[in-house]
């Protein structure tokens, strides 16, 4: 088998797992579903998975924190990149702060209301706290009043 062969029998075994009815419903003893695995793994077909943001481990992660942590940057623009919570209160996006993917113009595109000074450090915890707690309408305390 050549190798381009084996990566489109991997993209085609990706499809069927993703295609199957049971891809978000049974789970391993952590809550780990096979959606899961993929977004571990880095599987970016995953993120247009409907239960992407929904279906939750032991932990209260969803796949879209497992796909920000195998560092698929797309998640950033997930709308519930932001909304989606686990049981540490950490969002997907929190995870890609970690992951330092982050980058200025990435969050002038995601969020147009805000305005970032270069005081602010837009990978921390602290940053995406306000970022998340912060509707469309508010402003920042850390002085975003755009």
């Amino acid at each position: 088998m050549k190798d381009s062969d084996l990566f489109d029998e991997a993209k085609k075994r990706n499809k069927a797992i993703l295609d199957d009815p049971k891809v978000a419903t049974i789970s391993d003893e952590f809550g780990w579903t096979p959606l899961h695995w993929l977004a571990r793994n880095g599987v970016i077909e995953a993120l247009s998975h409907p239960l992407v943001a929904t279906v939750r481990t032991e932990d209260g992660d969803t796949s879209l924190h497992f796909l920000a942590l195998a560092r698929v940057k797309e998640v950033l623009f997930h709308p519930m990149v932001d909304k989606v919570e686990n049981n540490y209160h950490q969002t997907p996006l929190h995870v890609l702060g970690k992951e330092k993917l982050i980058t200025r113009t990435d969050l002038e595109q995601k969020y147009p209301w805000i305005e970032i000074f270069p005081f602010h450090k837009i990978n921390s915890e602290e940053f995406i706290d306000e970022i998340v707690n912060t509707s469309s309408a508010g402003r920042f305390i850390l002085g975003i009043t755009k």
